[in-house]
């Protein structure tokens, strides 16, 4: 399956993806505030950290100087780190002369004038003058520090992400999937939808959208039910209605034969008990037609075949023209399935009924019935060609063939073949040779 046409994996990836971006458009625009906001506290922080310097300072400049030798020149391994995150300071008198400076990095800040703050190279800078004791205290901070507590602070909302991803797109498939869950029903039920189940299918609980969907397909499957029936009946009624005219004008025919003297009208009846043999022959072949697709093939308990199967073999084995013809080979006496045993009768019938038509005069044709329930009719004949083969199974459709027949065995024997869910497979030449047909069905499926 093409996930890009599955609507379940379009909602399932869509939405993940519109959470995903909202989640970092929203990390972003947090991060944004939370630097304005942390920028704030900082600030204060140093302005807080100046009017303590200042009294310090005013007091005694030499006691603040060991102060800060206790406090920011202890010797330690992360000395350099320690330099780019700590706060630092410069106290002068009221002409600029350095008292006292914590830090190097501090040579290169300019000169400041006013309580102020500032952004000068890589520090956050806050000057301020104190009128009482005429000192200049200048605060600065390196914007690394500041820098590291924001992408510390930002990291730690984009590290849930990297879980909320996966265990998002599981959580939006698997609500989709449940939501969908009876549309994917429909979609089955119309997948398994053919010509021997045409009833309604199931809509309950199937979403809003959907029901009118589900609403015109059974409105559908009711109008080529009543077609089909339609259909049925008719081919059923007529072949069945034609009957008893057609035995009464054969009988009519047959009394003439015996009693006509005159040669003429002896053809001429012949011609007639001709036409009317195939007349009954036609109708009922379109009686079998019509019940092949209007009875229930499939049966709730499983039937052994074998012996159904000889009633069959010996109905034409029984005629003259038929005897020494038919070989058999079964694989056990007992092979059952859930058939109905009328639409195998009709089967098997039709099977063996077009191997005998359309074989050579006395040649034989081999019946094989399998433990998978394979029922296979091979038979003699010249090669039929693979274009010719595909349309054999149509109704009416005849070979390259003298043979007398209807064109409607196959047609019925592929009906049935439907009804249970497997198909009629031809196969012309036989392996291993240069001629023959094969006809097989297989009635598990």
């Amino acid at each position: 399956m093409n996930i890009f046409k599955s609507l379940q994996w379009r909602l399932a990836i869509g939405i993940s993806v519109a959470l995903t971006i909202m989640w970092l458009f929203a990390t972003a625009v947090s991060g944004y505030f939370l630097k304005e906001e942390m920028d704030e506290i900082l600030d204060e922080v140093l302005i807080e950290y100046a009017n303590r310097l200042i009294p310090l300072a005013a007091v005694d400049i030499n006691l603040l100087s060991d102060l800060n030798q206790n406090i920011f020149s202890q010797p330690s391994d992360d000395d350099d780190e320690e330099e780019n995150t700590q706060l630092g300071y410069i106290i002068a008198d009221k002409d600029n002369h350095i008292l006292m400076n914590t830090s190097e990095g501090a040579q290169k800040l300019p000169e400041l004038t006013g309580q102020f703050f500032m952004n000068f190279g890589e520090f956050r800078i806050y000057d301020a003058f104190d009128d009482k004791s005429q000192l200049r205290v200048t605060i600065f901070e390196p914007n690394a520090h500041r820098q590291e507590a924001i992408l510390e602070t930002v990291g730690g909302l984009l590290w849930p992400l990297i879980l909320f991803i996966p265990l998002s797109l599981f959580g939006i498939w698997f609500t989709i999937l449940r939501s969908m869950r009876p549309v994917l029903n429909l979609q089955q039920q119309v997948d398994n939808k053919n010509s021997s189940d045409l009833d309604d299918i199931y809509i309950k609980n199937l979403p809003s959208e959907i029901e009118p969907v589900a609403n015109a397909i059974n409105n559908l499957l009711k109008r080529l039910r009543n077609s089909l029936e339609l259909e049925r009946n008719f081919a059923a009624n007529s072949a069945h209605e034609l009957r008893t005219p057609l035995a009464a004008a054969l009988a009519q025919t047959q009394r003439l034969l015996d009693e006509t003297k005159n040669q003429n009208s002896h053809k001429r009846a012949q011609n007639i008990e001709t036409a009317l043999l195939r007349l009954i022959a036609l109708s009922e072949k379109l009686l079998q037609l019509a019940r092949s697709k209007s009875i229930e093939i499939v049966s709730t308990n499983h039937v052994n075949l074998v012996p159904l199967l000889k009633m069959v073999i010996e109905d034409f084995t029984r005629l003259d023209e038929n005897k020494n013809r038919v070989e058999t080979h079964f694989d056990a006496q007992n092979i059952s399935s859930k058939v109905d045993p009328n639409s195998f009768a009709i089967l098997a019938r039709n099977l063996i009924e077009n191997a005998l038509k359309h074989s050579p005069e006395n040649s034989k044709i081999l019946i094989k019935f399998t433990n998978d329930q394979q029922l296979i009719v091979t038979n003699e004949c010249e090669v039929i060609g693979a274009n010719n083969l595909s349309q054999l199974t149509r109704a009416f459709e005849r070979g390259n063939t003298e043979a007398n027949g209807t064109g409607l065995g196959l047609a019925i024997v592929t009906s049935i073949a439907r009804g249970l869910n497997s198909e009629l497979i031809l196969t012309s030449p036989l392996p291993n040779s240069k001629g023959g047909f094969e006809a097989k069905v297989t009635l598990n499926n």
